[in-house]
Parts: C-alpha cells; sequence; structure tokens
C-alpha cells in the first residue's frame, strides 16, 4: 500500500511538471520601467497622457561627448555620418537633437525673420558635449525581446563606427529605454550568477554536514520540483518577471532546503538515540510535522502580504514565494520522505552535537541578569534609532558605478543639468473649459504672466538648476502678442522640439525644471513646496503635478514603504494569534513575538545609523522577513513543552538547536548571493536579510530558551 502510495504520488508530480513546463515556455522578462507601476496608478498614468500630448515618448539619449583636444562642431563630417547610420537602422524612426547645421532658416522655422540656432539645449556649454534622441518605430520596442534586439542594433552600430571610422567622440547611453535597458542587463547578470551560485554553495555547505546520498538526492529533487513548479505558475500566470525578480529563485531554494534539514536533523537525532532507520523517519515527520506546516503558512502569509504593495512585480514576488513554501511542505511529504526511506546511515556522517548548545545554555543562564539587561538596553537604543528612521530611496541610483547607465548619469551631471527633471504642465483656461482653441489660449497675456510668474518662483529655488518654458521661446524668437496666436494657430507646423513644449492644440504647455541630483524624499519634498505655492497664487490657469519617471519613482517607493508597514503589522499580529492558539499561552505568543520583532528592530536600528533609509528594497524585508525568521522559533516553541522540569526542558532546548543554527546558516550564505547583484534593490535586501537572519538566531539561540525556562517557572538545572 505504501508503495503504490509513492507511485501515485511520482506520477502526481510529473504530471503538474509537464503541465508547469508549459507554462514556464511562456515566462517573459519586462525590462520596461513601468511593469512597477500599476496599469491604474493615478500618477502613473497621468505621465504616460502627458507623454503622448507633448510628444515625449521613451527614447534612447546618446551624448557623445568629444575627445580632449577636440570641441563641437568637429572639423570632419563624422556627426552627420553617425546620424546618417543611425536614421538608416530598421528599429529607428528617427534621430533628433544635435544637428552640424547649426541654424535653420527663418522659413523652415515659420517663426523669426532671424535664423535661430537649432541646438540649443543640446550642446554643453564648454561645446565638449552634444546629445542626441533616437526615437523607435512602435514596433521595434514593444515587449522586452525587441527593444533589446533594437537597443542592441544600435549599440552594435555604434560599435562597427567607432572600428570603421575611429571618431573623435565617446558614446554614453542614457534616457527611458537606456533604463530599460539596463533593468534587462541587471536580471540577467542576476540570474548567471544567482543559479550556480545556489547550486554551488548549498552543494558544499550540504555535503560538509548531510553524507547521506539519498537524503541529498532527495533535498535536492524536492528543491527542484518547488522551483519548476513555481516558474510554471508564473509562466500560466502572466506574472511580471523585473529586475528585483531574480532573487526570487534564491529565496525559495534557501527555504525549500532549510525546511527539509530539519527533517534529517529529527532523523539524525532518533539514530543517535537507537532508532533504527525507518523508525527514525516515522520519529522525525513526528516531530517536525506541526513546526513545519505552521512555519510554512507564517511564511506564506509573510510573503502573501506583499500583495497589498502598489508595485506589480513585487506583488508577484510575495505570490510566488508563498506559493512555493506550501508547495514545498507537501513535496518534502510525498517525495523527500520517500526517498530518505531508502538512506542508509554513513559511518562517517557527522554526529548532531549538543555540548556547544549545551555549555551555552548553561553560560547565559549564570549570566542571564547580564544578557537580559544588556539586550534590553541594545533594544531601547535600537527603538530609538527606528524611531529616526526615515524614507528614502532613488531610483536613478539603483546600478553600479560601471553600470552604462550610471556613467551616462554622470555625464550628464558633468556637461549638462544632469538626469532630474521635472515637467509641469500649464493649462489654458480653454482647456480648463474643454473649449476648442478661439485664437487666445495659451497665446493670451494672462496665461504668459502666470507661466512667467511660476518660473520665477522655481529660479528661486535652491535645487533648480535652469528652467525652460514658453516664455523664453517666446524671447528666443521675439514674438509679439499677434505673431504667437498666429504661428499657434497652426501648432502642428511647429518642429519637433516645439511640439515637445506646446500640445497639439495649443492649450497648454509644459515648464521644464532641471533639478540638482535629488533623492525620492527630496523630490516629494520639492513638490509639496511647489504646491503650495500653487494653492497660495490660485488661478484660473491650472499647473499640474510635477511629473518624470523619478517622480512616479518617488511615489512608488513612498507607497510602498507604508503598505509594507501596515503588511508588517498584520503578519505581527498573525503571529500573535498563531503561537497563543498553539500553545495556549498569551504568554508564550507575546514572547514568540517579542522575540522575532526585536531582531528586525536591531538590524533597522543598525541600518538607520548607517545612513540607510527606507526604499524599495529595504521596506519588502519589513514585509516578508518575520514569515522566514518565525520558522525557526516554532520549532522551539512548538517541540519543547514548558510544564516539563528544568532538566527536560534543557535537553529539548539542546537537542533542536543544531537543526534550528544549521538552517541560520544555510538562509544566512543564501541571502549572501544577494550581495552580487548589480541591482541595489536587491543588494539592500540581501544585506538587511542576512542581519535579520544572524539577530534572529542570537535571540533563539539565547534569549528565547532563558525567556522560556523563566516564563515556566522552573529552577534551570
Amino acid at each position: 500500500m505504501a508503495r503504490k502510495t509513492e507511485y501515485v504520488s511520482v506520477v502526481c508530480w510529473t504530471a503538474l511538471c509537464l503541465l508547469a513546463s508549459i507554462g514556464v515556455s511562456r515566462l517573459a522578462l519586462d525590462a520596461d520601467y513601468s511593469a512597477y507601476f500599476a496599469k491604474d496608478d493615478p500618477l502613473y498614468t497621468e505621465f504616460k497622457d502627458f507623454q503622448h500630448e507633448f510628444s515625449r515618448q521613451d527614447e534612447l539619449i546618446l551624448l557623445l561627448e568629444a575627445e580632449p583636444e577636440n570641441t563641437f562642431p568637429l572639423k570632419d563630417d563624422s556627426i552627420s555620418r553617425f546620424k546618417a547610420g543611425l536614421s538608416e537602422l530598421a528599429a529607428v524612426k528617427r534621430v533628433d537633437g544635435y544637428n552640424p547645421n547649426e541654424f535653420e532658416s527663418a522659413m523652415s522655422l515659420a517663426l523669426s525673420h532671424k535664423a535661430k540656432s537649432v541646438n540649443i539645449g543640446f550642446i554643453s556649454p564648454d561645446a565638449k558635449a552634444i546629445i542626441l534622441s533616437v526615437s523607435f518605430n512602435v514596433e521595434a520596442i514593444k515587449g522586452t525581446k525587441a527593444l533589446l534586439e533594437s537597443v542592441s542594433s544600435v549599440n552594435r552600430y555604434i560599435e562597427q563606427f567607432d572600428t570603421h571610422f575611429t571618431p573623435l567622440f565617446q558614446v554614453y547611453y542614457s534616457g527611458a529605454l537606456a533604463l530599460n535597458w539596463q533593468y534587462a542587463s541587471v536580471l540577467k547578470h542576476d540570474l548567471s550568477w544567482f543559479i550556480p551560485g545556489l547550486a554551488i554553495m548549498f552543494s558544499v555547505i550540504l555535503l560538509l554536514v548531510v553524507r547521506e546520498k539519498m537524503w541529498l538526492l532527495g533535498i535536492a529533487t524536492s528543491s527542484m520540483i518547488t522551483i519548476f513548479l513555481t516558474l510554471g505558475v508564473a509562466g500560466w500566470g502572466g506574472f511580471i518577471l523585473a529586475a528585483i525578480s531574480g532573487f526570487i529563485p534564491v529565496v525559495i531554494v534557501s527555504l525549500c532546503v532549510a525546511y527539509a534539514v530539519h527533517l534529517y536533523f529529527g532523523w539524525r537525532n532518533a539514530l543517535d538515540e537507537g532508532a533504527d532507520e525507518q523508525q527514525a523517519l516515522q520519529q522525525s515527520l513526528s516531530t517536525n510535522i506541526k513546526p513545519l506546516f505552521w512555519g510554512a503558512l507564517t511564511t506564506a502569509m509573510g510573503f502573501f502580504l506583499l500583495v497589498f504593495s502598489p508595485s506589480p512585480p513585487i506583488q508577484d514576488f510575495g505570490k510566488l514565494v508563498a506559493f512555493a513554501v506550501m508547495v514545498n511542505f507537501l513535496v518534502n511529504l510525498t517525495i523527500l520522505l520517500p526517498i530518505a526511506k531508502r538512506a542508509k546511515p554513513m559511518v562517517c556522517s557527522q554526529k548532531v552535537s549538543r555540548g556547544f548548545f549545551a555549555r551555552l545554555q548553561v553560560i547565559s543562564w549564570h549570566y542571564k541578569t547580564l544578557f537580559l539587561g544588556s539586550g534590553l538596553l541594545l533594544s531601547l537604543l535600537a527603538i530609538y534609532s527606528v524611531s529616526s528612521l526615515k524614507f528614502d530611496d532613488d531610483a536613478m541610483n539603483y546600478f553600479p558605478g560601471s553600470n552604462l547607465f550610471s556613467q551616462s548619469k554622470l555625464k550628464m551631471e558633468q556637461h549638462f543639468n544632469g538626469v532630474n527633471q521635472l515637467y509641469y504642465v500649464v493649462a489654458s483656461e480653454e482647456r480648463e473649459a474643454h473649449k476648442a482653441f478661439d485664437g487666445v489660449g495659451i497665446a493670451q497675456q494672462d496665461y504668459v504672466s502666470r507661466v512667467n510668474q511660476f518660473s520665477r518662483f522655481l529660479r528661486k529655488q535652491e535645487e533648480v538648476l535652469q528652467v525652460h518654458s514658453i516664455v523664453d521661446w517666446i524671447r528666443l524668437y521675439g514674438l509679439g502678442a499677434n505673431r504667437l496666436s498666429q504661428v499657434l494657430s497652426a501648432p502642428k507646423q511647429l518642429n519637433a522640439q516645439a511640439r515637445r513644449l506646446i500640445n497639439a492644440e495649443a492649450s497648454a504647455s509644459v515648464v521644464t525644471v532641471d533639478l540638482i541630483p535629488m533623492t525620492a524624499a527630496e523630490l516629494i519634498s520639492f513638490e509639496e513646496k511647489v504646491a503650495e505655492w500653487k494653492l497660495q497664487n490660485d488661478s484660473e490657469i491650472s499647473i499640474g503635478q510635477g511629473l518624470s519617471q523619478s517622480m512616479i519613482f518617488a511615489h512608488l517607493s513612498l507607497s510602498n514603504a507604508k503598505t509594507m508597514l501596515y503588511s508588517f503589522g498584520c503578519a505581527l499580529l498573525f503571529l500573535l494569534f498563531i503561537v497563543t492558539l498553539l500553545k495556549s499561552s498569551f504568554k508564550l505568543g507575546g514572547l514568540a513575538l517579542a522575540m522575532n520583532l526585536l531582531p528586525l528592530i536591531w538590524v533597522f536600528g543598525l541600518w538607520q545609523w548607517l545612513g540607510g533609509g527606507l526604499s524599495l528594497g529595504s521596506a519588502v524585508v519589513m514585509g516578508m522577513m518575520l514569515g522566514i525568521i518565525i520558522d525557526d522559533s516554532l520549532h522551539l516553541l512548538l517541540k519543547v513543552d514548558e510544564r516539563d522540569c528544568g532538566k527536560g526542558l534543557s535537553k529539548t532546548l539542546t537537542s533542536v538547536m543544531p537543526a534550528v543554527a544549521f538552517t541560520s546558516l544555510l538562509l544566512f550564505f543564501g541571502f549572501a548571493l544577494g550581495l552580487s547583484s548589480d541591482f541595489f534593490p536587491i543588494v539592500e535586501l540581501s544585506f538587511l536579510s542576512m542581519l535579520i537572519v544572524a539577530f534572529a538566531f542570537l535571540f533563539d539561540l539565547i534569549m528565547l530558551p532563558m525567556l522560556m525556562t523563566l516564563i515556566a517557572g522552573r529552577d534551570h538545572d
């Protein structure tokens, strides 16, 4: 009967894996920065509408920096040849920006009797750098695969141009499409490190402790089935796999191996006590089934709470890991244990050492006043530090200094005004009233005065480097009121640069603000200052919300931090409820809550002291780590009968600690892989997770046994 059940399990899991393989084939990476935003996000929607209205679709910006001894315009025709070659690429729609023919005629602009430079804003003040903007055909950047191929075709062309012509300039990549390109590159880089890194690291660690081949085979099989089914669900469900998703395999495999190791240590414990192989396996299962189930449930709950994040990739991160945790519990019961049943203890297999933990428990009890006092003092200091923790993030600095986008960002700051801009749409009365253009619109004196007033306010702010508006455009071409109305009566005839300033209906224009490099918190603070000015200077001519990639990312990070705090609170209440229910003791429920809350407070207190803040990566840690670290506490709490005498309590605790120590070690090194990421939110997430695992282990090792003994009211032996 047992063998028949095993065959049925194998058939079922095989069928599920075959079904999952179809889903895996449907997996698609989403390299677009917009993947981080819900499609119904009001600010994101407003930004996309702005881009469409003012012909500001996502572009690839090329910054060309002249060699040290040269300036623009160059003495040869290399720029003309370079632009012509770019324009001939199949994916490219047009190439705008710097024009080697520096002046357009008055007729081509239909604005002024004088020829005007078309390179204003496209050439640096020292003439050492110029900007080209490459627009692609819509289909050429639709989807990650098409985007990567289109940008790669530009990259290949530039490399070939460098080889054939040896130009007198260097090319740097910037703009939204360069950002998307680097998101995809980061994800590929991370997976290329994480997958072999996981295999090598866990193979080495497990081989040092687990010598039985069948146990190794069972752990590897259950982990692979779990990760494969999870990827299948991601494919079938159309889940979003963005740059942060590269950390999902690390989390899943680390948890799978950690759960399996508890069963192995239980088996070894029973063997050391004289049981045979089958009895030892049954004893391990009976001892671990309850903490493994409730541990999996609390972990899944912690990750599932990530669905409250406003960012779809983070929501899907939580759903996938929650699914993997619960599936792995079933896989361990139906695949790992039947394989482990065939394991024969190796003579050279390491015995589970308890002496160290027994001695440490004696020492900690002897110096309990010192440990408890020190823990209380450090906790108070950490709470004080956490109270000063502030929201802070910078989406433009998510990549390392060697990254192409980071290099171009520095060059943009060196030669121009950087990449930190805000766009304000100033609407005329006609647009606000949804009227057709009547010859006045943005040409009316009140409108121009309102824009000028707003621009003067912005220029006075210390964060502002430069302000561009329709007022500057009018002054450049010396347009009077009548001539301006005449020009705006046919706005579609304006050149590309003017169409980025004035919409097609001539009912609104854009005020562009160049800002110093700012974090998300500083950007939102600046916007609040602008909002206050608009409130104090109310007018029928409305000024919209400041818009840019940086701004919508800033609001996303802030909203995500708030929702993760709420999720963390829900996880705490769930933990308190579960432990209180299982142990029928509110005291032990409160103890479990404190022993898992304090490690997070310590870590975030340290993080604040080191200058860190709540960002996209660090906020996610709060939402997910409580469910992970509670597992080891549950193994201690559910395997120990606090009503037992002091000696029995001590014996049970020391028998559980080797498994807790080893799983903590596995999780610590598993999360450490994230430090090799090229995506800063993953580095943050990894670093904080490592610290939390380490501190949580110390609490489980020292504080939890000591406090359980005190609560039990027994004398410690």
